[in-house]
């Protein structure tokens, strides 16, 4: 533009711009090319890609949040990348600290992939299997199998970088015998607790907010069933319990069949091994 209208003022040069870029063709252009990109490891770089769609977004939305921004951009990361990264950033984040996350998260990824598959396997072994306990009446062999197993589904196992979060696109109704507005019974202060309890409780569901199990509830957003929660100990490791029994009491219960014990004993004695795995 500057070779084809030669010099002129800032005013000249901001209306034109205005006139050749803000316009429905423009910004047709802009959301198309958002809408068709996907994040790429091997051919993106973080800190370039995030940049240049923040702008684009910035520049057709002006009004929206750098928070509802960074959100949009990281739809475009894909299932896995995307949940890693919520779970490591709590909000309010910034947008230094999104793509921090980001590098890091792909550089560590990087690294746990590595073309030697038996070094992946023992470095699977010795951070990830060493509270596992196989029975060591098995064979070397059958040991080895069971842990090959385990290897080849290790995706489907929490680890301190790639934590367990919450199921997505489901939600589970719960039923109650009474309509609203609810009894003031369902809406119960939480139990005081002592200072070491306080802090595990903050711990936990700090945890929570970060796996997308909790959120955190705003100043003027109504809440009509309250459950206060718990912390049980066991061997100087805290969990976080809540106490639904004011809730149960108005729940419609669900009915399942409860199975046979003879029944359930008859097909295990087909089974030639038994785990039990904690969730």
């Amino acid at each position: 533009m500057r070779h084809e209208h030669g010099k002129h003022d800032w005013s000249w040069w901001k209306a034109e711009i205005i006139t050749k870029f803000s316009n429905n063709s423009w910004r047709f252009i802009i959301e198309n090319a958002f809408e068709s990109v996907i994040f790429s490891s091997e051919k993106d770089k973080s800190l370039t890609w995030f940049l240049k769609h923040k702008d684009r977004l910035s520049a057709l939305h002006p009004d929206l949040s750098d928070s509802m921004i960074n959100m949009k951009i990281f739809r475009k990361c894909g299932g896995e990348l995307e949940h890693a990264i919520k779970c490591r950033c709590v909000e309010p984040c910034s947008t230094e600290e999104y793509i921090k996350a980001m590098e890091d998260i792909i550089t560590r990824t990087r690294i746990r992939v590595s073309p030697n598959k038996h070094t992946c396997r023992e470095e699977f072994v010795t951070d990830q299997l060493v509270e596992a306990q196989i029975n060591p009446l098995l064979s070397s062999k059958i040991r080895y199998e069971i842990i090959d197993v385990l290897y080849t589904c290790k995706n489907a196992f929490a680890s301190d970088n790639e934590p367990l979060g919450a199921i997505r696109r489901h939600e589970v109704d719960i039923t109650l015998h009474i309509d609203q507005p609810y009894l003031l019974v369902l809406i119960i202060p939480a139990y005081q607790e002592g200072a070491r309890a306080g802090e595990a409780l903050e711990k936990n569901i700090q945890e929570m907010i970060q796996l997308c199990v909790l959120r955190n509830v705003g100043h003027n957003e109504e809440v009509e069933v309250t459950t206060p929660v718990i912390i049980a100990w066991s061997n100087d490791n805290s969990r976080m319990v809540g106490d639904f029994r004011a809730l149960n009491t108005y729940t419609v219960p669900d009915r399942y069949p409860i199975p046979r014990l003879q029944e359930t004993m008859t097909q295990l004695s087909k089974d030639k091994y038994v785990t039990s795995i904690d969730a």
